[in-house]
């Protein structure tokens, strides 16, 4: 984290596995997937700045989560670095794979050829041992009714 304050590049890498290809043959057989790099400086955020893109991280990934807990203490924003890397000045690449897979030549008909869908949903809440009891927060029940 100092090296990049001190102006190193970074690199963020983002990928998501959407299903799986079999073709008839392994070496046809792929992935679908989005995935995304950039790569260039990035700029170290602080005070108020610093504070608003944590709780509006916060927010895209947890929605609603920020309302129903504490702030954050000036000890633990003290503690945290925030890196922002501004797009327009990054190099960036975007790729992905979608469909099937493709005719293979001498292709066996009777070999199941198609995609496995990879899907991400969310799970039964376990709270901590010491939660036990307490209702789940608004936030989780709307994220569990929504699937969002």
């Amino acid at each position: 984290m100092r090296a990049l304050a001190d102006g190193a590049l970074a690199t963020f890498c983002v990928s998501i596995l959407d299903g799986f290809v079999y073709a008839a043959s392994l070496f046809e057989s792929s992935a679908n997937y989005r995935s995304a790099v950039l790569s260039g400086p990035v700029e170290v955020l602080t005070g108020s700045a610093a504070e608003q893109a944590v709780v509006t991280l916060s927010e895209r990934v947890m929605p609603g989560r920020p309302a129903e807990v504490r702030h954050s203490t000036r000890k633990e924003y003290a503690a945290t670095t925030v890196l922002r890397m501004p797009i327009a000045t990054a190099e960036w690449t975007v790729k992905a794979r979608t469909g099937g897979p493709g005719p293979e030549p001498d292709e066996d008909p009777s070999i199941w050829r198609g995609v496995l869908p990879v899907r991400t949903v969310f799970g039964e809440p376990e709270a901590a041992p010491e939660q036990h009891g307490i209702p789940l927060p608004g936030s989780i029940v709307q994220r569990l009714e929504s699937g969002r």
